[in-house]
């Protein structure tokens, strides 16, 4: 029945070799309007008294000199997550291969314990947990950051939105890769020669870390 409404048909490129922005670009293509790829990124507005909350909080918590990297620790699918001990390892490393840093570890909600286990066993390291917070403070405190280490989750598409370059860590699955790598920031995506993101060593990690700075 709504044959007659289907006007314009539009061509879908495979998802293991395409990013998800170009398949969607074929859409509004088809109708004559269209986009340099450089227009097709990541784009997001801040609720200004969520962002002037952010830069409150952290302006009083990061003190003289401390670069902030945002660490987002959730990942909504098993397959995603990386160990506490690698996230640790990690981090002990960032700290002592750069300038004095503020980490600022980011949980999905009922997940806080994630951040927690992490902060405790860390205590030389400066970090700040934010909590339970809402999208838009989630958002501002990756804006507000100089770098975003996260699974594959949206965090990656707030840090591009923002242009804050990030560390992604990625199963090795090729459509999922393909279809959400970074866009639109400085990236490196790190991936496992197979399975899932808790097949990532911290090394790996590191270099691309290193190639960052």
């Amino acid at each position: 029945g709504n044959r007659p409404y289907l006007t314009h048909p539009v061509e879908c490129p495979a998802k293991d070799k395409t990013h998800i922005t170009e398949r969607l670009r074929r859409i509004p293509e088809a109708i004559g309007l269209t986009f340099a790829p450089e227009e097709v990124v990541p784009s997001m507005d801040l609720g200004r008294q969520e962002a002037d909350e952010v830069h409150r909080r952290l302006e009083a918590a990061r003190g003289k000199g401390l670069r902030l990297v945002s660490v987002n620790l959730s990942a909504g699918h098993p397959s995603r997550y990386w160990q506490t001990g690698k996230w640790c390892q990690l981090l002990a490393e960032i700290a002592a291969a750069g300038s004095p840093t503020l980490f600022i570890l980011l949980t999905a909600h009922g997940e806080e314990d994630l951040a927690s286990k992490i902060s405790g066993q860390l205590p030389s390291l400066r970090f700040f947990c934010p909590g339970r917070v809402g999208f838009h403070h989630f958002a501002a405190y990756i804006a507000r950051s100089g770098l975003l280490v996260s699974p594959d989750t949206s965090a990656i598409h707030i840090a591009a939105s923002f242009r804050v370059p990030v560390i992604g860590l990625y199963p090795a699955v090729e459509w999922n890769y393909q279809s959400w790598r970074p866009v639109g920031t400085v990236s490196v995506a790190v991936r496992p020669a197979k399975g899932d993101v808790g097949n990532i060593g911290v090394h790996e990690v590191m270099e691309a870390y290193r190639s960052l700075e």
